[in-house]
């Protein structure tokens, strides 16, 4: 495990908070990460660990 990332409450769906995810693993250097929570409150927020 190298880290975590989050999405923003800005989120609009659930696709576009993978896509970020995805996207801030990636600056972190991870090969894959693992959504660990996920909430949608009229947006969609996530947090995922990064691993290498």
């Amino acid at each position: 495990k190298i880290g975590t990332v989050h999405t923003t409450a800005k989120t609009t769906s659930p696709m576009d908070a993978k896509a970020i995810l995805s996207e801030r693993a990636d600056k972190k250097g991870g090969k894959y990460y693992v959504i660990i929570a996920g909430r949608e409150h009229g947006k969609f927020s996530a947090t995922a660990e990064v691993y290498k």
